[in-house]
């Protein structure tokens, strides 16, 4: 499964690196970019993919970057245009629904890491030092539309204006969220975007206070307490909405347990620019195996 899924990555990333620049290098962009998904493949460091004798026989024809020469060009515009330009393609061939999912999944290192940029927050029910990846995830196919990066300690509801702003407008009816989304300026967002959040309040509150309240937020949550008003119906449009944000647990969770997916931080991935990377390369293996099993290649 994984030389089919490195061959479906190598001839789309070629395809996509031929409308780039070749002047003044001498492996492209779209060699750099295969042979560090090579390494993310096998969950090895770059170094790794620099050594011909970790590719099978078929691929031993070609000659390799050395790891000073991948350090250097996975720094430069052009790579990184074509890691954007594969997942958008990718993205592409997924049936896309109305509902859209958003939250964030931790990633942890070690607390005795030197990363300065790691930080210490809340993680999967307890206190954990690393970083998190914020996403809006299509309801439907499953796979991230949209998504960032961000230390631990950064709070959900603070880094969704990011990724709401990027959606296309239109795009979608409705944006459901847990409660750390239930904010007016998080609907205000939304609703720029022609789009309905809804996120239930925490159990905690006992109402919604005294202040002046978004009129999105309270179409939100009168859509979550909509009662049964069909005969025979068992859960109410709000519940039956709420419903669907196992989505995102299961897609969280898929991406985690398949091989080469994106598990826990391996030890040499450290710093945000190469965390950034290394879910990039994840994402691409993630969605290209997806892809094959259930055959829309």
């Amino acid at each position: 499964m994984e030389e089919r899924i490195f061959k479906q990555l190598y001839a789309l990333v070629r395809d996509l690196g031929k409308t780039h620049c070749f002047k003044g290098k001498r492996f492209s962009d779209a060699a750099i970019v295969t042979a560090y998904l090579w390494a993310a493949l096998w969950d090895r460091p770059v170094s790794w993919a620099c050594q011909l004798e970790n590719w099978p026989v078929q691929w031993r024809w070609q000659s390799l970057p050395t790891p000073s020469t991948m350090s250097r060009r996975l720094r430069t515009i052009g790579v990184l245009t074509l890691f954007e330009q594969a997942l958008q393609a990718l993205a592409e061939l997924f049936p896309s629904g109305l509902c859209k999912l958003i939250d964030s999944k931790p990633l942890a290192v070690s607390v005795y890491s030197k990363d300065r940029d790691a930080r210490i927050g809340h993680g999967r029910g307890f206190p954990a030092k690393g970083y998190k990846i914020h996403a809006i995830i299509d309801a439907r196919s499953r796979m991230p539309d949209r998504w960032t990066l961000a230390p631990m300690n950064r709070h959900d509801a603070g880094i969704a204006p990011t990724l709401i702003a990027s959606m296309p407008r239109s795009n979608a009816a409705y944006l459901i969220g847990d409660n750390a989304y239930d904010s007016n300026h998080l609907y205000e967002k939304t609703a720029e975007k022609n789009c309905q959040l809804l996120a239930p309040q925490r159990p905690s509150a006992k109402g919604l206070g005294n202040c002046r309240h978004s009129p999105h937020r309270m179409t939100g949550h009168q859509r979550l307490a909509n009662p049964l008003s069909v005969v025979g119906q068992t859960q109410s449009f709000g519940q039956s909405m709420l419903d669907t944000r196992i989505g995102v647990e299961q897609s969280f969770g898929y991406m985690g347990n398949i091989p080469g997916g994106l598990s826990p931080l391996p030890n040499w991935v450290r710093k945000p620019r190469r965390v950034a990377l290394w879910i990039a390369a994840k994402l691409l293996i993630v969605a290209v195996r997806r892809l094959i099993t259930k055959r829309l290649t």
